[in-house]
Order: structure tokens, then sequence, then C-alpha cells
């Protein structure tokens, strides 16, 4: 949370320190004409001074244009970089979505490749699971809800169980690899190495509960059950037609009387 606040406190200060350059530059444009009629006042004026005053007027008017152009320039930039955030957002989004549907529907994730649901149940859902709360830490500390103490205390508590540390040995290449490089990732990921170190040379982690597992599932739909629930559903559809179509004649013929 320090870190976070410290980078918004910078945020702030850089966008103060130009809005005073700009309203101080705009002042300065406006209070400069008043000037003339003071100086036209007086006997024997040098109008070649007063000419070089217009044109330095005409200076600030073009100093306030760049600031202008910079202020654009700098708001296209955080548009651009929202625009990223917003991207890596719905792409985190979807991923939690297609997670959350396979511990859902464990057999789903036969569909990813190398996972065997006749042998795995719903244990594999659980390692799914553990990537989503993996994933939860991790967005926390991006949206600065969690310093990095705070995902330090978290990922420690995380790696307790047997299910964390398998998780992490299974994903440590993927996420060590990934396309973003950025600073906050890093830092991210170090803590998280540190604490999975920390953790096995602690000694073996809480076994996980076995005893609510089911092992097996159901088998995926042949084509013979996919069209008898094929037709099963057509055959609703076009009752709730009739239905539907009835019922309107119904109720006009009401209307009529």
């Amino acid at each position: 949370m320090r870190t976070s606040l410290r980078i918004r406190t910078r945020r702030l200060a850089l966008v103060a320190a130009v809005s005073a350059a700009g309203a101080a530059c705009v002042l300065l444009v406006f209070l400069s004409p008043l000037s003339f009629p003071l100086l036209d006042r007086i006997d024997g004026a040098d109008w070649a001074h007063l000419s070089d005053i217009g044109q330095a007027y005409g200076g600030v008017s073009a100093l306030i244009a760049t600031i202008g152009v910079f202020g654009v320039a700098a708001s296209l930039l955080g548009q651009v970089r929202e625009s990223r955030r917003a991207g890596i957002r719905d792409e985190r989004q979807l991923h939690s979505a297609i997670l959350l549907f396979a511990v859902e529907h464990p057999e789903y994730l036969q569909c990813w490749g190398g996972y065997s649901v006749e042998n795995n149940g719903k244990a594999t859902s659980y390692r799914a699971f553990c990537n989503l709360v993996f994933l939860n830490y991790y967005s926390m500390y991006l949206s600065g809800q969690y310093d990095l103490d705070g995902v330090r205390r978290n990922i420690a508590h995380f790696f307790e169980g047997e299910l964390g540390r398998e998780y992490w040995k299974h994903s440590h290449e993927s996420w060590m690899s990934g396309k973003d490089k950025g600073r906050r990732r890093r830092a991210f990921l170090n803590v998280v190495e540190q604490q999975f170190r920390r953790a096995e040379a602690g000694g073996p982690p809480t076994p996980w509960d076995r005893s609510g597992v089911e092992v097996g599932g159901p088998p995926p739909a042949g084509p013979d059950d996919a069209v008898a629930t094929s037709r099963v559903g057509f055959g609703l559809a076009l009752g709730g037609v009739a239905v539907g179509a009835a019922g309107g004649w119904l109720v006009r013929r009401l209307a009529s009387r």
C-alpha cells in the first residue's frame, strides 16, 4: 500500500506542477495587455519598446500553445496506457471465466490437453481453482490493494498447503517466461519465489483433503446422446411456441369483445 501511495503522490505532484505552470502562463497572457494603456500614458513613450512588448506577448502565446501540445500528447499517452491496461484486464477476466467454468465442469479440463478426468476427477479442478487464487493475489497487487508485504503474507499462507506448492511447481516456468517483463511483475514473482523456497525449506506442506474428491466423472456425450438431447430441446421449443401463439390469440379475442 505504501508503494502504491507513493506512486499516486508522485503523479498528483506532476499533474499539480504542470497545471500550475499552465495557469501561470495563462495569467501572464491575460495581464500583459493591461500594461499597454499604462505605458501609453507616459509622455514620450517609446513605441519601439512597446513593439518589443507586443512581440514578447506573442512569445508567451506561443509558449501556451506549446504547453497545450504537450498536454495533448500526455493525454494521448495516458489513453494508450489505459487502453493497454484495459486489454490486459479483459484478458485476465476471460482467463478467469474459463477457469471458473472448468472448476464447475471438470470434464472440460481435458479440452486443454494433458488433463485426465478419469484419473484426477475433481482434483484437477482444485488445481485450477488454485490458479484463480494466485491470479487474484496478482491482480490485487497490481491494483494497489496489496503491497509487497501483503503479497508476502498471503503467498506464505498459500504455500502452506500441498495444492499451492503443486500449483507453483507446475506454473513456475510459464509465469517466469511471460511476455510482461515489467518491474512490478518481477517484484511480485521474486516475492513468490522467495516464499516458495522458504516454505520448501520449512518442511512438508499440509496435505489436502482427498475424502471429498470424486474419481472419474460423467463421460462426454456421444452422438446418440447429443441427438436425443437436441430432439428434446426442439420439442420443448416447439411446444413453447404453440403455447405462446394460443395465448396471444386468446388475449386478442378477449380484447375484441
